[in-house]
């Protein structure tokens, strides 16, 4: 194991390693846009290059947002740091900081997919599956659910939000806008924001009798494989998914 020989070295190395990550989700985010509007499914492209072991296994992948208490801001604290710890002005992390700018609107994202296929959010009843950043954990520091919760209800929208690890909404969150129950028959939209093994394991036929007509279900971080997909699409239920333009040939297809 390296060790350091001082502790500017040691916080450098910390956030860096975030801040590069940070990046390499942005860098897919516009990749995102493309695979959805050329009608191509991203995640399996993306397999498919993490085949070559060594040199592009750690690319990203499509996803609802970023948050935790790193990546959202190590690039800005390093910045920061130049200016305001080594009193360095000419110096500014433009790439990095661009990255943060650039994941803040992911979760944004998944409104504008929603209303391309809606038209509008107005009086329309969401239900967001997954609060906390991170699946199988309960932690909601900067959660991109926040993010497109708020957005939905300045829209005028009804936002709800269910998740499995959900103990207290640390005023995050509405404590009306709870769902504490199974019922879905009320929502004209259901997104699926977190890759909890619930939600993996997912049996779309327990759901669709309970689902209103022209619901609209959002795949938000590549939740249900093309065999659900299809299952769905074949019962008259809308669906849609970040990186994942190739639901629409498949529309084309089955109709």
């Amino acid at each position: 194991m390296t060790h350091f020989n001082n502790t500017d070295a040691t916080e450098i190395a910390k956030i860096l390693e975030n801040s590069y990550r940070a990046v390499n989700i942005a860098f897919i985010y516009e990749w995102t846009l493309l695979a959805e509007k050329i009608g191509v499914n991203l995640f399996e492209i993306i397999e498919v290059i993490k085949q070559r072991r060594g040199t592009h296994d750690n690319i990203m992948k499509p996803g609802f947002g970023v948050g935790g208490y790193c990546l959202p801001k190590d690039a800005l604290l390093a910045q920061w740091g130049l200016r305001n710890l080594f009193n360095i002005k000419n110096l500014y992390l433009e790439f990095s900081i661009k990255g943060i700018k650039i994941n803040d609107k992911m979760p944004l994202h998944v409104y504008d997919l929603i209303i391309q296929e809606i038209g509008s959010i107005k009086n329309k009843i969401v239900l967001i599956c997954g609060a906390s950043y991170l699946p199988e954990v309960f932690d909601l520091r900067n959660t991109p659910t926040k993010i497109l919760y708020d957005k939905i209800k300045s829209e005028g929208g009804i936002c709800h939000i269910s998740d499995p690890f959900l103990e207290n909404t640390d005023n995050y969150f509405d404590e009306e806008d709870i769902h504490i129950n199974n019922t879905l028959n009320q929502y004209d939209v259901i997104i699926y924001a977190v890759r909890y093994q619930k939600y993996l394991d997912l049996d779309p036929f327990s759901i669709i009798k309970d689902l209103k007509d022209n619901i609209l279900i959002v795949d938000a971080f590549n939740i249900f494989n093309d065999d659900k997909i299809r299952f769905f699409l074949r019962n008259n239920i809308n669906i849609i998914g970040i990186g994942k333009g190739h639901i629409k040939k498949m529309k084309d297809v089955l109709i």
